[in-house]
């Protein structure tokens, strides 16, 4: 995910936590995904504390530890005058945004019928 490790105590725990859930959801789309499904997820790798932090990279390994195969990878830039959180009109707080993300990143999955794992990552 990046130099997490350099974040305060306070935030790496946030991160920890968004791994533990996003771990869940992998594993609950595994179990409902159909066997020639695709899962597409649209997420935002970002700047906490002046650290990039890849979430990105977190789900696609998340995906495969529960089962599931990484078919694309794609990313694209956020324009300013496209994003809705928040609202435009808010200088202070796009400035804010602008600063943490930039891009979002789009991760096909689909269900790895080869695979002859337990799904999910076990700590």
């Amino acid at each position: 995910m990046g130099k997490t490790d350099q974040l305060p105590e306070r935030s790496r725990g946030m991160l920890a936590r968004y791994v533990d859930d996003m771990n869940t959801v992998m594993g609950e789309i595994h179990r409902v995904l159909a066997q020639k499904g695709e899962a597409v997820l649209v997420v935002g790798d970002s700047t906490i504390q002046g650290i990039f932090v890849r979430n990105s990279r977190a789900l696609a390994y998340l995906g495969r530890a529960n089962g599931l195969t990484l078919k694309s990878v794609r990313r694209r830039r956020l324009l300013e005058n496209r994003r809705y959180l928040p609202p435009p009109e808010r200088k202070i707080s796009g400035k804010l945004l602008r600063s943490r993300m930039r891009e979002e990143v789009i991760l096909t999955f689909s269900k790895n019928l080869k695979a002859d794992i337990k799904p999910g990552v076990h700590r």
